[in-house]
């Protein structure tokens, strides 16, 4: 018998993923909400670039898998807030690493 108290049509086991998809409802609501504001990223500032739809939901995925890393290594020593302080957060190391590796750039008109 599945969470939702259906059972799953004779013969068919209910595979890995299609079973933590429905234990944790909130960490696909985090990944779906990840992706629309890298999409949105993609769309209206020309540093963020994507390749395609996959590589944005992979990106999403490892997001969401950095920060359940984050709490599980640290715990309650370590808090990142909510979602905007996390897209804040993600935005500000964007915003420095840019900002560092234009400083280190070599300028072929520099000694």
């Amino acid at each position: 018998m599945t969470r939702a108290g259906r059972k799953p049509p004779a013969g068919r086991r209910i595979g890995p993923v299609r079973r933590w998809v429905r234990g944790n409802p909130s960490d696909v609501i985090d990944v779906f909400v990840y992706v629309v504001v890298l999409n949105l990223a993609i769309e209206y500032v020309p540093a963020v670039i994507s390749e395609g739809f996959t590589l944005t939901l992979l990106t999403a995925v490892l997001l969401k898998v950095a920060l359940e890393l984050v709490d599980v290594v640290f715990g309650d020593a370590v808090s990142l807030g909510g979602f905007v302080s996390v897209t804040l957060l993600v935005i500000a190391f964007l915003g420095a690493r840019a900002a560092v590796r234009r400083l280190l750039e070599n300028d072929p008109d520099r000694p």
